[in-house]
């Protein structure tokens, strides 16, 4: 038996299609029921009236302050459960492009933990533009922070460098073929005549 949500309402599908788990009702016959945790009518448009409408969401219940029973579905079928969960995922689809104030994929952008939405605000594209455009102004900055900060960065490093040795060596002895195939290859094309 599949289960699953509805406004806060556990449902179950069944050979007549999904049905209200506590009175067995289709779901399709009654799409006005309140919400099942905060009693809350749903807005015009069908959705959870704590959370309105969202993009690319199909059915959504915040919880109403219970953090497993938020869940969001997504129209192609994705079900997120518990608040947890939600922290981590993006429930956009689209994001307009602080630059080029265009509306793109969430796939279009680099993340970002320190934004609110785990994207950055320039898509990919521009940000690549802008690194092309500001080239010798990084490069500047890079070696005169190297010049000041030398130290600090290369201890940095290798507190970096030592953390991971055993996934390098792991990975290495795992995909130890491509390895030394690749390494034959770098020394090959960069051999000096």
């Amino acid at each position: 038996m599949v289960k699953s949500f509805w406004r806060g309402h556990e449902i179950i599908e069944t050979l007549g299609g999904w049905v209200y788990s506590d009175t067995y009702q289709v779901i399709s016959e009654n799409l006005n029921r309140t919400c099942g945790h905060c009693g809350k009518e749903a807005t015009k448009e069908g959705h959870d009236a704590c959370l309105g409408t969202l993009p690319g969401v199909r059915n959504a219940c915040c919880g109403h302050g219970g953090t497993k029973e938020s869940y969001v579905q997504f129209n192609n079928g994705v079900v997120i459960q518990g608040f947890k969960k939600l922290k981590g995922e993006n429930i956009l689809e689209t994001k307009t492009c602080c630059r080029c104030k265009k509306n793109k994929n969430v796939t279009e952008y680099h993340k970002d933990k320190n934004q609110k939405d785990g994207l950055r605000l320039r898509c990919k594209l521009c940000c690549k533009v802008y690194n092309l455009e500001h080239k010798e102004e990084r490069s500047a900055y890079k070696k005169e922070r190297r010049i000041k900060h030398g130290d600090r960065i290369r201890e940095s490093e290798r507190k970096l460098y030592r953390k991971h040795i055993s996934k390098r060596k792991k990975y290495r002895q795992e995909h130890r073929e491509e390895s030394l195939l690749y390494g034959k290859k770098y020394r090959q094309e960069h051999r000096k005549n």
